[in-house]
């Protein structure tokens, strides 16, 4: 129904190891993680740091990436980029794209007033309401900085004052990790991810606790052998198996 549609594609995929392993090896891969387990468990985060895989679990993420791959774009699931993949869905050439709410601040500069939201990385044969969400970074301060008072009242301001709530929520489009701060996203996605995670509806980003650039060195150039039918679905786990066992007996 492309056609019909006005679609070039169904997804806006974009796994070139290069320069976009963290939207695979990374926010992708954290639906083998951790969807449909519960905050706190680490299972499979587990298993990884010991080098170690879920077979039966893999299996099902491998035909589940693989479906994406099969609906995607060629040029861009081949070469593309963040921006490549980003307009793609922006100006409304492809229904569904592998990212996440900080798309939100890009899309006034493509006139996209789209109706959007997150959908989850539904792999298993079970209900898995809720996305994969977590704050990807912290702030942090320099304690041998010079203008360390300065940095402190900062983020004070930031975090507690009402200017700074609404420059994090209303200007920049995020959701605040502040229980003090009772604003509201109105960007779509930031919206409707806000909106499942007060309904506990979410997973953990257990990603940003696997050994560090796993997903730049070793399993995001999987993803694109895998995106490019380099290898088959088997060959995907049997890959994937041996990148993260052989990476963290090293790291």
């Amino acid at each position: 129904m492309k056609g019909e549609l006005g679609l070039q594609a169904v997804v806006a995929a974009a796994p070139e190891s290069g320069q976009m392993s963290w939207a695979t090896g990374n926010h992708l891969f954290s639906a083998y993680l951790t969807m449909g387990v519960k905050r706190g468990d680490h299972t499979y985060l587990n298993l990884l740091l010991e080098g170690k895989i879920d077979s039966e679990r893999i299996v099902m993420f491998a035909d589940y990436a693989n479906l994406l791959f099969s609906y995607a774009d060629r040029n861009i699931l081949y070469s593309g980029i963040y921006d490549d993949q980003l307009a793609l869905w922006a100006t409304g050439k492809a229904a569904f794209i592998t990212q996440g709410n900080w798309l939100d601040p890009s899309l006034p500069g493509y006139g996209a007033t789209l109706a959007c939201g997150i959908l989850p990385y539904a792999f298993m044969p079970s209900d898995t309401p809720g996305a994969t969400a977590d704050s990807p970074s912290y702030w942090a301060v320099n304690r041998n900085s010079g203008s360390l008072q300065g940095a402190k009242l900062f983020l004070n301001e930031l975090a507690l004052s009402d200017e700074g709530q609404k420059t994090l929520v209303e200007d920049c489009g995020m959701i605040s990790p502040f229980r003090s701060c009772a604003l509201v996203p109105t960007t779509p996605i930031a919206a409707d991810l806000y909106a499942q995670m007060k309904n506990h509806e979410s997973y953990a980003w257990d990603w940003v606790d696997m050994p560090v650039s796993l997903a730049a060195n070793a399993t995001g150039a999987v993803f694109e052998l895998f995106a490019k039918d380099a290898v088959d679905s088997e060959r995907f786990v049997a890959l994937m198996e041996a990148q993260i066992a052989e990476y963290t007996s090293n790291y």
